[in-house]
């Protein structure tokens, strides 16, 4: 036992430097050139979060947690005026703020995050992500997102990598047509511009899903039309955000084409006393919230967990 131990002492930074060094070799240069950060207050601001794409490539997900990330609609980003960024915003449960570090001698700030298991000789994964937040000449912000990985099975390395960037512009509802959230007093509603659209009268509200929003009252959800008709009653603990079914992803993001169909599904997964199920975009429950669990659906299957059983869960339209 003894000696198999020192033998998996000597194996492990084998095995990280492979792993690494598998890694590294899939890191290419960013898909975009940042401009000089001379002044990091250039794209100071406040951004549109759709499709929750800045949230989750800020991790704000990862030091909140996902119902959190969920929950934000715009966020704000101001210099400290030294090293730091500061992304800050407004959910349901209060205000919050993140910080990302400037790099140094570079013109961006960034945010890494490394992820080991290591269980030499058998198995050894080495998973980083890395965002850096800078601005370039077509775009206010500029989000490039890294995410390399390598691993070792039985003494063999491999590993890919993941690199994409994003452009944001600032949000400014006077040269908008969004209809954004607004708060008068304590009551949410909608404005366009700075015309109220649906009067101040939820206790929240989140930004329209093409026509469709997710806004509560007395401590219950429920989805909102633009001509102020409710859709679905305030019946729901929480409603998730739309998205495309079977293809995954937010809704307004379009499928891969070779799997475009014109009668696509979007459901919304919501909760009620413990248990979870869907609502469709007409707001009919097609799957009925009697659920312990529900995952997402893949491909028009979804596992699920239903009186302390496993099961499976198929939806076709």
């Amino acid at each position: 036992m003894r000696h198999l131990f020192i033998k998996l002492l000597f194996l492990l930074p084998i095995a990280l430097l492979a792993t690494s060094c598998v890694t590294r070799q899939y890191r290419n240069q960013p898909v975009s050139v940042f401009m000089p950060l001379e002044q990091p207050a250039l794209f100071e601001g406040t951004y549109l979060n759709e499709n929750g794409i800045l949230v989750e490539m800020l991790y704000l997900d990862k030091k909140k947690g996902r119902e959190i990330a969920d929950d934000i609609d715009f966020v704000t980003l101001t210099w400290d005026g030294k090293d730091h960024l500061i992304a800050s915003a407004t959910t349901e449960k209060g205000n919050f703020t993140y910080r990302i570090q400037r790099k140094k001698n570079a013109s961006y700030f960034q945010k890494s995050s490394t992820f080991l298991v290591p269980f030499p000789p058998l198995y050894m994964q080495h998973d980083h992500r890395e965002i850096q937040l800078g601005t370039d000449s077509i775009s206010d912000l500029l989000l490039y997102y890294w995410h390399p990985g390598g691993g070792m099975v039985l003494l063999v390395a491999g590993g890919g990598a993941d690199q994409r960037d994003y452009r944001f512009n600032r949000f400014d509802p006077r040269d908008s047509d969004v209809w954004y959230p607004s708060k008068e007093g304590d009551k949410w509603g909608y404005k366009r511009g700075d015309r109220w659209m649906i009067s101040p009268q939820y206790e929240y509200a989140r930004l329209f899903q093409d026509d469709l929003a997710r806004v509560k009252q007395n401590g219950k959800w429920g989805i909102l039309r633009k001509d102020g008709k409710m859709l679905t009653p305030f019946q729901y603990d929480r409603i998730d955000p739309f998205y495309i079914h079977p293809y995954g992803g937010v809704i307004g993001i379009d499928p891969p084409a070779d799997k475009y169909d014109p009668e696509v599904y979007i459901i919304a997964k919501v909760y009620r006393n413990g248990k979870e199920g869907y609502i469709d975009h007409e707001g009919k429950e097609c799957i009925p919230a009697r659920y312990e669990t529900i995952r997402y659906f893949d491909d028009g299957v979804a596992k699920a967990r239903l009186n302390g059983r496993k099961v499976t869960v198929t939806y076709r339209k």
